[in-house]
């Protein structure tokens, strides 16, 4: 059942510069931040400007210069200039001009201003208004596990008859011939992203925040976005039946495994780790599982929006579905029974008795998709061939009449 969206009243932003902690006061019902900002952002919510001033929105918004080069910051903090001329510019995007349309500023640091290989067949396929996109957290060296979805959720058969498409996001290599390789297969396949910073554990909340950007600027006709990681499965027409009887009044809601009361761990070697200063609080906000989760895409500008308030931490679920998502005033469907982190359960998810299924095992993944694209095209032949007789027997009915 749905869950109340959480009240905004005493919500603590916090800065860590200093340890500012400040209640948001009276938090409108409806809002968005201004195609023209004239104002910290934290105005808007009764900030107070000297707070405003300490939250670390580590905002990075340099002078372009000429030419196709990028800023790149090395351990010292001095910049490093590349150049990317053998690149397509017809397959590369600007991530400083998208990520920073409408507001003239990014919530977070990037390391690199130049033009970045760019999923244009994804971008051609949501010109559609699509029903569903597949918003993929993928790393580097996962070719694999790409080639797996793409064979499943890449087909275009399905992609048309289903009304959805599928699109990657990964970060940048330090190693070149990866780097190099990532390049060759988004400019293949068309439906990678790669975004402006290294591809690491803790800047996966980059990821998350800076695709939901991009699917706003180039995918907003899309109903609904299925956030998944690279080694899930999906029984597909279970959430498609799923998502089309849910209530008009639950489109402010993200559908998942909902995890409350989740401690903050403390422990250094925990690749989960969060400082007091970083993070004082000694729970969570209540947030999503990230493995996998759907919501409609009008929540897109206002969790990117709530992100230019909030101090940054590396737990991307965490940080997108729970302190963004209580800013933002978007609250969570708990689906937990159609879910399961475990290999064993892959014969649940194709059987329908589950929605999502994490499975490392590369094979078993496979399989899963196999047997779920397959359940999935006999189910469109059979609908076509009883089309194909209705407007048969249609016609003979016609012709018997005129006869």
């Amino acid at each position: 059942s749905a869950r109340p969206v959480p009240s905004s009243k005493n919500y603590l932003i916090v800065g860590h510069a200093q340890q500012v902690v400040t209640p948001i006061q009276d938090l409108p019902s409806s809002w968005a931040v201004p195609s023209s900002i004239s104002r910290p952002v934290g105005s808007l919510y009764n900030i107070p400007t000297e707070a405003w001033h300490s939250l670390p929105t580590r905002s990075f918004f340099p002078t372009l210069p000429g030419g196709n080069v990028f800023f790149q910051f090395s351990n010292d903090s001095q910049l490093v200039v590349k150049d990317s001329s053998s690149m397509t510019a017809t397959k590369l995007w600007n991530p400083v001009r998208e990520l920073s349309r409408g507001y003239g500023r990014l919530p977070f640091p990037i390391e690199t201003t130049d033009d970045l290989p760019n999923a244009h067949s994804v971008v051609l396929s949501c010109k559609r208004n699509l029903d569903y996109v597949f918003f993929v957290h993928t790393s580097p060296d996962h070719h694999l596990h790409r080639k797996i979805l793409r064979g499943a959720l890449g087909k275009d058969s399905l992609s048309i008859a289903y009304n959805w498409t599928i699109v990657f996001f990964v970060g940048l290599s330090a190693n070149k011939d990866t780097s190099r390789a990532i390049e060759r297969e988004a400019a293949l396949h068309g439906d990678i992203v790669v975004l402006p910073y290294y591809d690491t554990y803790k800047n996966l909340t980059y990821k998350f925040v800076y695709g939901m950007k991009w699917v706003t600027e180039y995918c907003s006709g899309v109903k609904y976005v299925v956030k998944m990681d690279d080694d899930v499965v999906i029984n597909l027409p279970v959430m498609m039946k799923y998502l089309n009887e849910v209530p008009a009044s639950q489109a402010r809601v993200f559908y998942c495994q909902v995890w409350e009361h989740m401690p903050v761990l403390r422990e250094t070697n925990s690749p989960w780790y969060l400082s007091k200063d970083v993070y004082p609080n000694k729970e969570y906000s209540e947030y999503c599982s990230g493995r996998g989760l759907v919501f409609r895409s009008s929540l897109l500008q206002p969790l990117y929006d709530a992100t230019f308030c909030l101090p940054f931490h590396g737990i991307d679920d965490a940080f997108v579905t729970g302190d963004v998502a209580l800013v933002a005033r978007v609250g969570h469907v708990d689906i937990t029974r159609s879910f399961s982190h475990q290999d064993k359960d892959w014969t649940k998810v194709i059987a329908g008795s589950i929605m999502f299924c994490h499975v490392h095992d590369k094979n078993l993944r496979s399989k899963s998709w196999n047997i779920i694209v397959k359940n999935l095209t006999s189910s469109l032949q059979e609908t076509r061939t009883s089309n194909f007789a209705d407007k048969t027997r249609v016609g003979q009915s016609l012709k018997a009449v005129v006869t």
